[in-house]
């Protein structure tokens, strides 16, 4: 086949496509696997182990808890070495069943969770005024600027290079993590993969397509912030 042969064919392709709205597959790309069955407990120790070793070597600290309470008991230290006044958590169904809101107020610390409709003061299910979510959205700003820790959850994290794989959307602002100066990150288990190329396809939501469709939302921690600052101190 010439090259004149060739452009023809993947013109047609494309016309194709363009005409059904469907892709055909690649020739010799390989589907992403996934598997749907849970991890089972020895791969669980053996990634969280190896995610603990990682994220220590690049400047991290990691709290083991095998129940809410000892979550709790962790979060407490931290507030308490941080001597935390103020803190801005995400609006993550996750934090809010651990109870850490209760720690933090009982040791007299200022709670702010993203949750603009909240803020916005309306009702539940209810209609917040554009007007409204913006200042609800700068009364967050504000806080976040004075916040001593900021709280998230983690979608997953990456055994071999110690990273955490956040998602944002509504009531999970990427400042929360980026602004205060100590970032708390809460993370599932069961939620940890070996390495990205596992990643890959459980993010992508690919199901088997031959194009996956990669939230744009997604982003990576690895580690502080090596970021100096105006005089140039880490």
């Amino acid at each position: 086949m010439n090259d004149s042969e060739t452009r023809g064919q993947i013109l047609e392709e494309v016309r194709k496509a363009l005409l059904t709205g469907e892709i055909a597959p690649i020739g010799g790309r390989q589907k992403p696997e996934t598997s749907e069955s849970p991890p089972s407990a020895e791969k669980i120790e053996a990634l969280t182990g190896k995610f603990v070793e990682e994220a220590v070597l690049v400047g991290g600290l990691v709290h083991r808890a095998a129940d809410a309470e000892e979550a709790r008991n962790h979060l407490k230290g931290i507030i308490e070495k941080c001597k935390a006044k103020l803190v801005v958590r995400w609006d993550d169904p996750l934090l809010a069943e651990l109870g850490l809101d209760d720690v933090m107020k009982k040791a007299g610390v200022e709670v702010i969770t993203e949750n603009l409709r909240v803020l916005a003061d309306a009702e539940e299910g209810g209609y917040a005024p554009p007007e409204k979510i913006e200042e609800a959205r700068a009364f967050v700003k504000q806080k976040l600027a004075q916040a001593d820790l900021g709280i998230t959850g983690a979608q997953y994290a990456i055994a071999e290079t110690g990273t955490l794989v956040l998602s944002t959307g509504e009531g999970r602002g990427r400042a929360v993590s980026a602004l205060p100066p100590v970032h708390v990150a809460v993370v599932k288990a069961e939620n940890l993969v070996s390495s990205m190329g596992e990643l890959l396809p459980l993010a992508s939501g690919s199901q088997g397509r031959d194009i996956p469709t990669m939230e744009s939302c997604l982003y990576f921690i690895t580690g502080p912030s090596r970021t100096g600052d105006i005089e140039l101190e880490l």
